[in-house]
């Protein structure tokens, strides 16, 4: 009996514990090397962007973007976007965006997103997966840590370098609610992005199509 009672509690734990966090085991870190593009696909280049630049540049270059996409798939957590950016004061930020840019989506229509100390939260459960945390170009907080070792890396280690660190992965922003029809978009590269962390929740009418993957010539 003793037995029985220790099984189901511990079948009870894992339940609670895997109803406590939102997985995403469906998108890919790494990006697709496309050859050849179709009647509804087009190359982006995005050369001088950095709002989803990684370590190892996997979005920078000729994108390409697949317009017909979303007619036949829903938009999906942890799609790249192609979207246009909705109109908003931009006289507070340095960046100046294009008339269109890419992010990743984060959460979706009707949902609650939030930060605590760096990590994504969805509906108040975190977001377990490689881009459900607050990245430094595409990095965490131990890479970019490990990084200052690295003299090519173009980190300095100094206390005010570790002083922003701990201060950038640590960051929060209050419970904001997803309007019907509205995505959340944010970009790997968070501290250079001007995404929803800057004009909110964009309408589904604005996402013009998926990023599929990079032009391989």
């Amino acid at each position: 009996m003793r037995m029985l009672m220790l099984y189901v509690g511990i079948v009870l734990c894992l339940l609670s514990c895997s109803d406590a966090t939102i997985k995403d085991t469906v998108t890919n870190e790494k990006v697709d090397m496309i050859r050849n593009t179709n009647h509804d696909q087009w190359i982006f280049n995005n050369e001088v962007n950095d709002w989803m630049s990684r370590s190892h540049g996997e979005y920078q270059g000729e994108l390409v973007i697949d317009g017909g996409y979303y007619s036949s798939h829903k938009i999906s957590r942890g799609d790249v976007v192609y979207y246009k950016v909705p109109s908003f004061d931009s006289s507070k930020i340095k960046a100046t965006p294009r008339e269109f840019e890419i992010a990743r989506v984060i959460a979706l229509p009707g949902e609650r997103f939030s930060i605590k100390n760096g990590q994504y939260y969805i509906n108040g459960k975190k977001l377990d997966t490689f881009y459900g945390h607050v990245m430094y170009w595409g990095e965490t907080k131990k890479e970019v840590l490990d990084s200052l070792k690295d003299p090519k890396s173009g980190l300095v280690d100094t206390e005010d370098t570790r002083k922003f660190i701990n201060e950038y992965f640590s960051q929060n922003v209050k419970e904001v609610q997803i309007p019907e029809n509205s995505y959340y978009v944010l970009g790997d590269a968070l501290h250079r992005s001007v995404s929803s962390n800057i004009f909110g929740a964009i309408n589904q009418e604005l996402i013009k199509g998926k990023v599929v993957g990079r032009l391989k010539k």
